[in-house]
C-alpha cells in the first residue's frame, strides 16, 4: 500500500512539473507589466553591476529589495536576455522550494504530512509558475522562516534564532508589504522570550538582520533618508488614504481576505470561505486535544498579526501582499492529518486535490486556445510582434511605442531583446529615422488625452499616413512610415518615454 501511494504521490508530482512548465514548453509566459518591468531592470544590473534597490512598492517612497534581481539574473544572462530562459530557472527554484517544503512538513509533522503539503504546494505554484514576480521569493522562504522560529522556542538554540533573523531578513528583501509586519511580530515575540530567559546575550543575533538588508540602510544614507521620510509620511494619521477610506471598512476587507485563502484556484461561490471556516475549526479541535500547540498559536500570531498590522495601511490590501502567505496556511492544514478527524480531512484533501487539478487542466487548455501567440501579455505574441518589425529591408530604422499606460514595459523589452539578437539591423530606441515604426497599442476607449492619433500628431509630431500596417488579431499594430528628412528633424516630446520613473 506504502509503495502505491508513493507512486500516486510522484505521478501527481510530475503532473504539477508539466503544469509549472506549460507555458515555458511552448516557448511562453504571462509577460505582464511587472515582469517586463524586472527584465529592463536586468539590464540596470547589467550597466551597473551594483544596485541597492528593486521595484517600488506600493508605498511612495519605498522600495523592495534587489534580492529578487539578483536571484533571476543567472539565468538572464545565460538566456541573453529571453525570458524562456527565466521561466525555466522559476521551474528549477520551484523544485528546490518544494524540496524545502518536505524537510519543514516532515520536521514538524511527520511523513504523511509531509507528503500531502509538497503535493498541495506544487499544485498550486503551477497557477503561477508562468508569471514570478518578487513577492514569490518571499513566499519561497516563509516555511523556513516559520520552521526556524519553531524550532528556536522549542530549543533555544542559537543557530535556529540566527536561521530564522536571517530569512526574516530575506523577506523583508522580497516583499516589503510582507517584511514590515512580520519584522515587528517576531523581533517584539522574540524581544519578550529572550528577555525571560537566561539567554540575554541572544539578543546580539537581532544584528543578523543586517546582512539581508544593508542595501537600504546604504541607499537611504545615500538618498537623505528618502525611505524613512515616506514611512513616517506613511504611519502618519493625516495620510491621504486614511481620510477616505474608514476603519470598518478596513475590518470587513481583512475579514473577507484572512478566509481568502486560496485553497480552490477557481471559486465561483464562497467554498474558499466555507474552507477557511473549517480550517479554523480544525485547528481549534487540535489545541483543545493539545496536538502542536506551540505550531498553532505561532501560526495565528503571525497570520492574524499580519492582518491586525495592515491596519497601518489605510487602503485595502491587495492580492500580491497575501497570496505569498498561502503555503504557510497550506503547512498547517496538511498537519491535520495527525488529528483525530484523519479520515475525514483525507476525504476533504482529496476533494481539493481533484478540483485543483481540474482547475490546472482548464488552464492548461484556455492557454492553447486564448492566450499563446493572441494576448497582449503573452511573451510569444511580443516577440512575433517585434519580430515583424525587424523584418523589413532596411537595415537601419527608428521607433516608438504607443500604449494606453504610457510605460509599456512589456512591449518595450520585446523590441530591445529583438535589437539584442538580431545584430543585423540598426534600431534606434524612440527616434525618428527616414523608416520609422511604431508599434500601437488598441487605445484607451473615451478619453481623448490618450488617443492614439493625438499621441501621434501631438506629441511625436508624425503628421503623414503610413507606408505600410501591420494588423494583429487583437487589434495591435505595427505602423511603418517614410519621413523626408525635414521630418526626421521635427523634435518630439521626450515625455512619452517615462523610462523606468515608475520602477
Amino acid at each position: 500500500m506504502e509503495k502505491l501511494l508513493k507512486v500516486i504521490f510522484w505521478a501527481l508530482i510530475g503532473f504539477c512539473f508539466v503544469f509549472a512548465s506549460w507555458y515555458v514548453l511552448h516557448n511562453d509566459l504571462t509577460f505582464s507589466s511587472d515582469i517586463a518591468r524586472d527584465f529592463l531592470l536586468f539590464g540596470e544590473i547589467t550597466q551597473k553591476k551594483i544596485v541597492l534597490i528593486g521595484p517600488k512598492s506600493s508605498v511612495f517612497g519605498l522600495f523592495h529589495g534587489p534580492l529578487w534581481l539578483y536571484l533571476n539574473y543567472p539565468a538572464y544572462l545565460i538566456g541573453n536576455g529571453n525570458p524562456v530562459m527565466v521561466g525555466w530557472w522559476w521551474i528549477f527554484l520551484t523544485g528546490l522550494f518544494l524540496i524545502s517544503c518536505f524537510i519543514v512538513a516532515r520536521k514538524l509533522f511527520g511523513k504523511l504530512a509531509a507528503y500531502l503539503f509538497t503535493l498541495m504546494t506544487a499544485l498550486y505554484m503551477g497557477f503561477h509558475a508562468n508569471s514570478y514576480i518578487n513577492p514569490v521569493g518571499a513566499m519561497f522562504v516563509i516555511p523556513a522562516f516559520f520552521f526556524f522560529f519553531i524550532r528556536y522556542v522549542e530549543t533555544r538554540k542559537l543557530k535556529f534564532l540566527i536561521a530564522h533573523i536571517f530569512t526574516l531578513g530575506l523577506i523583508i528583501n522580497f516583499e516589503m508589504a510582507l517584511g514590515i509586519p512580520f519584522t515587528i511580530l517576531s523581533l517584539t515575540s522574540l524581544l519578550v522570550i529572550i528577555l525571560r530567559s537566561p539567554h540575554k546575550k541572544h539578543l546580539l543575533a537581532f544584528l543578523v538582520i543586517l546582512i539581508p538588508t544593508a542595501n537600504f540602510f546604504i541607499f537611504d544614507i545615500r538618498h537623505q533618508f528618502i525611505m524613512v521620510h515616506s514611512v513616517l509620511r506613511y504611519l502618519s494619521p493625516s495620510s491621504g488614504d486614511s481620510v477616505r477610506y474608514s476603519y470598518l471598512n478596513m475590518v470587513f476587507d481583512r475579514a473577507r481576505v484572512a478566509t481568502s485563502v486560496e485553497f480552490l484556484r477557481q471559486d465561483p461561490g464562497l467554498r474558499n470561505l466555507v474552507i477557511s471556516l473549517i480550517f479554523f475549526a480544525f485547528s481549534f479541535f487540535q489545541i483543545k486535544n493539545k496536538h502542536y500547540r506551540l505550531v498553532y498559536f505561532s501560526f495565528f500570531y503571525f497570520y492574524l498579526g499580519f492582518f491586525v498590522l495592515t491596519f497601518i495601511n489605510k487602503g485595502p490590501i491587495l492580492y500580491f501582499y497575501f497570496y505569498p502567505l498561502f503555503p504557510l496556511v497550506f503547512l498547517v492544514l496538511c498537519s491535520f492529518v495527525t488529528s483525530a478527524y484523519k479520515k475525514i480531512f483525507l476525504v476533504l484533501f482529496a476533494l481539493l486535490l481533484v478540483l485543483n487539478i481540474n482547475a490546472a487542466i482548464f488552464d492548461m487548455n484556455t492557454f492553447l486556445t486564448s492566450f499563446t501567440n493572441k494576448q497582449d501579455q503573452s511573451w510569444k505574441f511580443l516577440n512575433t510582434m517585434s519580430g515583424k518589425m525587424y523584418n523589413g529591408p532596411e537595415k537601419k530604422f527608428g521607433y516608438f511605442v504607443y500604449t494606453p499606460d504610457a510605460i509599456a514595459y512589456a512591449p518595450k523589452y520585446a523590441l530591445l531583446y529583438e535589437q539584442r539578437v538580431r545584430t543585423d539591423k540598426l534600431a534606434d530606441y524612440f527616434q525618428k529615422q527616414a523608416i520609422t515604426y511604431i508599434m500601437v497599442a488598441p487605445p484607451a476607449a473615451n478619453n481623448p488625452y490618450l488617443s492614439y492619433n493625438w499621441w501621434k500628431t501631438v506629441r511625436v509630431k508624425i503628421a503623414n499616413q503610413p507606408l505600410q500596417t501591420i494588423t494583429f488579431e487583437n487589434d495591435y499594430k505595427i505602423e511603418k512610415y517614410q519621413l523626408t528628412s525635414e521630418e526626421v528633424k521635427i523634435p518630439f516630446d521626450p515625455g512619452i518615454d517615462p523610462g523606468l520613473g515608475f520602477r
